[in-house]
């Protein structure tokens, strides 16, 4: 079994990566739910406190998210897909994943709105 601690430091580690492979200046993102999207917008705040980003869009797609990028101190640029129905790229996490890269995704409330984000986005 997992340390919690182990778990934690995995999301923010998946979160890192996926900023490092796939984000940029000057992007519109869509932005999921749950833990490891904390960890995503907390370093999305910072690199563009270190002017290592600039002008970043996001499209939030749960309650959550919105909340956060609300938090930012308007570092994080809050839309929607009315003002933006082509993103660049969409963030969302996932349940489980296996060794061969199959996951499992949660249900709820915003499943519609990861999926339809996700559909508009480019990568």
């Amino acid at each position: 079994m997992s340390n919690p601690t182990d778990i934690e430091f995995g999301k923010q580690s998946a979160a890192i990566s996926a900023l490092n492979e796939y984000c940029h200046s000057n992007m519109i993102i869509g932005i999921g739910s749950g833990s490891t999207i904390i960890y995503l917008i907390q370093e999305l705040i910072e690199r563009i406190k270190l002017n290592k980003l600039s002008n970043i869009q996001c499209i939030p797609t749960s309650f959550q998210s919105k909340q956060l990028i609300q938090q930012s101190s308007n570092l994080l640029g809050l839309n929607s897909l009315d003002e933006y129905p082509q993103i660049d790229i969409a963030f969302d996490g996932a349940d489980e994943v296996d060794l061969n890269g199959n996951l499992i995704k949660g249900g709820g409330a915003c499943m519609f709105q990861e999926k339809i984000v996700a559909e508009r986005s480019v990568y």
